[in-house]
């Protein structure tokens, strides 16, 4: 005679059971991504709070910690946000390039459209350098601090004036050079690097010799082609920050109704 067991789970130990079962067969690389996603979430909550309290600088702390954790298009907008707040706006400029390039089909169009106009204004009180450069991890620095590395996904933008632009790898040939750029001036570089060459090597007895040959410039200096200057309509009279005071803050609601874990 056999005897059956009939185990019945009342709704909720059902779905405490599928839970389990999901995530016992999730990817650590899945359960580690969902993690660092929370993780992001409360750090922008915070820093939402912190914001709308005036502590901008708190905020862009926790802002920027979300994004080591979990880049998002929802994070370049709430960095850009806080940096124009603070008056940075050159970094806040390069954020909101940053929003606008990812955010295309998800964002709305509206808040594309007001991110958009904003930019217009910054780039004609701004100047800015595009660069290109296909060599991976090379440094890209302006007056000796660097701005990101190549290839970079966004231009670098200034206040109007005279600087010294650099890029840098290991193993090539370093160039800076002088720039001087005007208000909503692009500058366009394509810069390519050149190895640096290993020094001769005497044919007997191994010693470095010098090498007789004149160094082809091709050798000695970068490449930048194509440097043009674009102007984005009539230039403002200068950099002045307060341009983006008032009501060209954040607008009540982009913050607050945004969730990285949505």
């Amino acid at each position: 005679m056999s005897h059956q067991t009939e185990i019945q789970c009342s709704p909720r130990r059902t779905a405490v059971l599928l839970v389990a079962l999901s995530l016992a067969g999730a990817t650590p690389a899945a359960r580690a991504a969902d993690g660092a996603r929370e993780r992001a979430n409360a750090l922008f909550q915070s820093g939402r709070k912190l914001y709308a309290g005036g502590d901008y600088s708190g905020a862009l702390d926790r802002f920027q910690r979300a994004r080591a954790l979990y880049p998002s298009y929802k994070l370049e907008l709430s960095i850009g946000y806080t940096l124009e707040a603070l008056e940075r706006l050159p970094e806040a400029a390069v954020h909101f390039e940053l929003f606008l390039n990812q955010a295309s089909g998800s964002a709305s169009a509206k808040l594309v459209d007001r991110i958009r106009a904003k930019m217009q204004k910054l780039q004609r009180l701004l100047a800015s350098v595009a660069v290109q450069c296909d060599t991976p991890d090379a440094t890209v620095a302006v007056d000796g601090a660097p701005v990101g590395r190549a290839p970079l996904g966004h231009r670098i933008y200034l206040p109007p004036g005279a600087y010294r632009l650099s890029v840098k790898k290991a193993g090539y040939i370093a160039f800076s050079r002088e720039v001087s750029l005007n208000p909503g001036e692009t500058a366009r570089l394509s810069v390519e690097l050149v190895p640096e060459a290993p020094p001769p090597v005497a044919a007997m007895g191994g010693q470095p010799t010098a090498d007789p040959r004149p160094t082809p410039i091709y050798k000695t200096w970068w490449f930048w082609t194509a440097v043009g200057a674009v102007v984005a309509g009539a230039a403002a009279g200068g950099y002045a920050a307060t341009q983006f005071g008032g009501s060209d803050r954040l607008p009540s609601g982009d913050l607050g109704t945004i969730r990285l874990d949505r």
